[in-house]
């Protein structure tokens, strides 16, 4: 990573992962899909983050839980099957871009979902298989006392050591302080891994949006999305560029025409969608209008990437290849600014950790141990709420999961991806609900009897479960030799 970011001075931040082609287009070809640059690139940076997540995982690990304990090394080395897993819907749905692609979703939410998938999820699978052992039964066994009369065995000096998986003597651990001090580690590490789990919801994407905002290339796209639509090469545009430095052009007048139009063809009054927003671009734009010295900056880079693109180094004759992709991430970059998307981002990625956090069990198990700390044996009443944590946390990741496929086709997310979304979540629940209601519906009863022939009686050996004990004892004499028959009617008498 230190070589590629040495070779390649103009990668700064991860805002550069979002445009990926870079300044001189040099990791894309003409189609702005990735060329071997391009896939090298995207090759660094994917074992760069992969690496350094992993790291994190095996660091956490080793401060938060002492190590792995024998067979749990078969979690860690399933997080990649998860992250292969996760390839899938990059791949299927629409919602995404693919790989190749210019800003590939896979390469730029890399660091969200690596630390999801990589530090987060294997970490709670680990600390949830330790903590089951406060559902295992404790020390059960009747011992003769001492010669002393005390007995050999006091349950209640028993406790569950989580960090090591069974349970202990630990007669001191009676008075919660102590349960506490014994248990800061787990505690602790718990405690991060919420923290961790909490923020990778709620910080990270926005976080790398705004990456995105922060970019210099932003006007670039800006400015190709606030341009007249008539451009086709870079005279026009050189045109535009020296007519707002010199007053003769004002985009805000074209604007306001813009407006209007937009204005008529709406059927929506003042309160509508529509209006809100063509108001709110109008405004946005025309005070960059009035910015001439900006504006004519944003058109001028505008300006160099048509250049750049038409130029003998790249050699690309079509520029509205180019004009589209400039189009697309300016309207992708306007929706990240929106307050809705602002709010519907965290409220999804929270919902989703709460469901994959559920189905691990871990709010449960995590509740069981609050319990144990707090009261030792808990009570009726802490007993009860540890249940209802356990019915809330179930059907609340069943209710993710069930309405997920619903999601995907309300939403477009493609006939394949949805179909497929649709047969690893509701094919289950479907084969369950038809299994129950076919044994409801159908019933087995006995029409007829036949005396057995006795090539069935040879089948069965003897063992006739629907026949009287005259029939099983016919069924006896034709299988085996008299003098079995007789010792074995000699030991039932005995019997």
């Amino acid at each position: 990573m230190l070589c590629f970011v040495a070779f390649d001075s103009s990668f700064r931040s991860w805002g550069d992962v979002y445009f990926f082609c870079g300044p001189q287009m040099q990791y894309c070809t003409c189609g702005f899909r990735w060329n071997l640059a391009g896939w090298s690139k995207a090759f660094i940076l994917w074992n760069f983050v992969l690496s350094a997540a992993l790291g994190v995982q095996r660091l956490i690990i080793q401060l938060g839980l002492c190590g792995l304990l024998p067979g749990e090394e078969v979690v860690t080395r399933e997080s990649f099957i998860s992250i292969c897993w996760r390839l899938i819907p990059y791949w299927l749905n629409n919602w995404e871009q693919q790989w190749g692609a210019e800003c590939s979703s896979m390469m730029f939410e890399l660091p969200h979902f690596a630390v999801e998938l990589v530090i987060i999820l294997p970490c709670v699978q680990i600390l949830c298989s330790r903590m089951k052992v406060l559902a295992m039964p404790s020390v059960n066994a009747a011992l003769p006392p001492r010669r002393d009369g005390r007995p050999q065995l006091v349950r209640e000096e028993y406790v569950p050591n989580v960090l090591r998986g069974c349970w202990e003597r630990q007669p001191a651990q009676r008075h919660i302080w102590q349960r506490i001090r014994a248990n800061r580690r787990i505690i602790a590490f718990s405690c991060l891994l919420c923290g961790m789990a909490l923020a990778n919801a709620l910080l990270i994407p926005l976080h790398l949006e705004a990456r995105i905002l922060q970019h210099p290339d932003t006007a670039l796209m800006a400015a190709a999305g606030r341009v007249p639509a008539d451009w086709r090469d870079a005279g026009s545009l050189r045109e535009l560029q020296q007519g707002l430095r010199n007053g003769s052009v004002t985009l805000g007048e074209e604007l306001e025409v813009q407006q209007t139009a937009a204005g008529l063809a709406g059927s929506g009054g003042s309160n509508s969608t529509a209006s809100k927003h063509v108001a709110a671009a109008a405004a946005e734009l025309g005070s960059w209008g009035t910015d001439k010295v900006w504006a004519a900056d944003a058109v001028g880079r505008l300006v160099e990437r048509v250049a750049l693109y038409q130029g003998e180094a790249r050699g690309c004759p079509d520029v509205e290849r180019l004009r589209r992709n400039l189009l697309k991430h300016h309207g992708e970059i306007a929706r990240m600014q929106e307050p809705q998307h602002r709010a519907t981002i965290p409220l999804v990625e929270m919902a989703l950790a709460l469901m994959r956090l559920s189905t691990e069990k871990f709010f449960v198990l995590l509740s069981l141990y609050v319990a144990f700390l707090l009261f030792r044996v808990p009570p009726r009443a802490a007993a009860a709420l540890v249940a209802l944590n356990a019915r809330a946390s179930s059907a609340f990741a069943r209710l993710i999961l069930y309405s997920f496929p619903a999601v995907c086709w309300v939403y477009g997310a493609g006939f394949t991806f949805s179909t497929f979304v649709s047969v690893v979540f509701w094919g289950g629940p479907i084969m369950q609900a038809y299994d129950l209601l076919r044994t409801s519906v159908r019933s087995v009863s006995i029409k007829a009897l036949r005396p057995a022939t006795a090539a069935e009686i040879e089948r069965m050996h003897g063992d006739c479960a629907i026949c009287c004990h005259a029939y099983h004892q016919q069924c006896l004499n034709q299988i085996l030799a008299p003098e079995a028959v007789q010792i074995l009617a000699e030991v039932q008498l005995s019997l």
